[in-house]
This record gives C-alpha cells, sequence and structure tokens, in this order.
C-alpha cells in the first residue's frame, strides 16, 4: 500500500508543538516589553518634571517669589494647566504666573 500524505495524529503534534513554542515566545517577550514601558514612563516623567521646573525658573511667578532648582522637591503638571510644586516641604500652584500657597491665598 502506497501511503501519501500525514496522519492526522502527526499534524495534530506538529500543531501543539508550534503552540507550545509560540507560547514561550510569546510569554518571554512580554515580560521585556513591560520592562521596556516601564523605562520609558520613568524617562517621559523625568522629562516632565525637567521641562516644567525649567520653565517655572525661567519665567519665575510675577509675585516675586525666588524659585531655584534646589528648592523644588515635586512638580506635578494638572489638567488645567496649572503646575503643583512642593517647595521646601510646601505645597504651592502655579496659576496664570501668580504662585498661591496651599490655601489658595498668594504666596509670599
Amino acid at each position: 500500500m502506497n501511503k501519501k500524505g500525514f496522519t492526522l495524529v502527526e499534524l495534530l503534534a506538529v500543531i501543539i508543538i508550534i503552540g507550545i513554542i509560540s507560547g514561550i515566545a510569546i510569554g518571554g517577550t512580554s515580560i521585556y516589553m513591560n520592562k521596556t514601558r516601564e523605562k520609558a514612563y520613568e524617562a517621559m516623567e523625568l522629562t516632565l518634571f525637567n521641562g516644567a521646573q525649567n520653565y517655572i525658573i525661567d519665567n519665575p511667578p510675577t509675585n516675586n517669589i525666588s524659585v531655584s532648582s534646589e528648592d523644588i522637591d515635586t512638580i506635578k503638571i494638572l489638567h488645567n494647566g496649572m503646575i503643583y510644586i512642593i517647595r521646601n516641604g510646601q505645597m504651592y500652584i502655579l496659576r496664570d504666573g501668580v504662585m498661591y500657597n496651599a490655601i489658595g491665598q498668594i504666596a509670599e
């Protein structure tokens, strides 16, 4: 008898082996993709911090508060364009060129 082609068992075995190999490959790459994504977020956060810090130093508040890079502990850019700053342990908000303290009064 002349056999041509593959049996169903042989085809299933090949499909299972390919599935196992691709599962290992996809699982391994997802770990590296997550690490890369985390590093990208850290780089973006640092870039935003440096940019906001430079903006504040180059465009000081109009109420004559001196701001230097050593003073600033934390900077967050809020969705409405205000900049949230922690400076020497105190919270400030920079809005429209004026720096306000935590209770909304113009900082002195």
